[in-house]
């Protein structure tokens, strides 16, 4: 992995933003906040109308600064082939997850990231300040329940979530909570696994995986992901021997208690920032608590094993 990359990114910096479907149009968006707007460059196999597109035998000469890889999870491959092939140096942000199946792709000219940005949640931050205390775990409980229609509008029969070699399904395409998982309870054991299609969505992939383990400290955990309950679910409850939490992600707030008191905090976040939050700690070479590759391919490798 490339390392040392010591320039400091400011709004003259050049972007190129890979893929131009609903996330490529936030990180557009976003970065517009952050860079000048005519050094965001646009590489799509869409046709699109915008003055910024431009083609393959352009890319040299744009000579961007930082990439993100925004194309279906199954084009990741190629994509970081392409920039692997033709720039060095250069500082790329993959949206998660890193691939739709494991690849050995050596990445040595480049310094790459996963965009995992659900970690700078204020949440998850909390959380991650509770267990570096040596409190003994004892439950944990970690759900993402919705219901893939509301959030495939234009149609999700054709998105790539519906289909699982383009890297649809509820373990890949809701990875985020098992990246939080590896990334803070690292030492688990996984006892059971499940993934199967239950519902009535015509889709190809997934839309059920439920996780059960035990950590080492002989407490339990469990991960239900789901793309079919109408009724949304986001949240996580961890339980200690001198503490319980709990974190809801769609209201927006965390409470912990304790025998003698309870503290509970809402947060005002814009899920935009989150994101924001990441290109602006790239951008300033500040990689603290940013999805590494080879954390990226950790996930990765936790839920090829739960598919195979």
């Amino acid at each position: 992995m490339a390392v040392g990359l010591h320039y400091k990114m400011n709004k003259d910096s050049t972007v190129l933003i890979i893929g131009y479907g609903s996330i490529g149009k936030k990180h557009f968006t976003i970065l517009n906040r952050l860079i000048l707007k005519k050094n965001i460059y646009i590489f799509s196999n869409r046709k699109i109308k915008k003055k910024n597109f431009i083609n393959k035998n352009e890319l040299k000469r744009i000579n961007p600064d930082y990439l993100i890889i925004c194309s279906k999870t199954s084009d990741h491959f190629k994509d970081i082939k392409m920039i692997e092939k033709n720039f060095k140096n250069k500082k790329v942000l993959i949206e998660k997850p890193i691939f739709h199946k494991y690849f050995n792709l050596p990445l040595k000219k480049n310094k790459y990231f996963v965009n995992y940005q659900l970690r700078f949640h204020p949440i998850i931050q909390k959380l991650k300040m509770l267990v570096n205390k040596s409190d003994k775990k004892l439950n944990l409980q970690i759900n993402c329940n919705s219901y893939l229609p509301n959030w495939r509008k234009k149609s999700y029969r054709m998105s790539y979530s519906s289909d699982k070699k383009y890297g649809g399904g509820v373990l890949l395409d809701l990875s985020h909570e098992i990246d939080y998982f590896l990334w803070l309870f690292s030492k688990a054991k996984i006892l059971y696994w499940q993934k199967t299609n239950v519902s009535n969505l015509n889709i190809k992939s997934n839309d059920l995986g439920v996780i059960a383990g035990k950590f080492s400290t002989n407490g339990y955990f469990s991960i239900n992901l789901s793309y079919f309950s109408k009724i949304e679910r986001r949240d996580i409850y961890l339980d200690t021997n001198n503490y319980s939490f709990y974190g809801n992600f769609i209201k927006n707030y965390y409470k912990i208690n304790t025998v003698k008191k309870t503290k509970t905090k809402y947060i005002k976040i814009d899920q935009l920032k989150l994101i924001q939050n990441v290109h602006k700690k790239i951008l300033n070479n500040n990689f603290k608590d940013i999805c590494t590759v080879e954390e990226g391919l950790k996930t990765l490798k936790f839920i090829e094993k739960l598919k195979n």
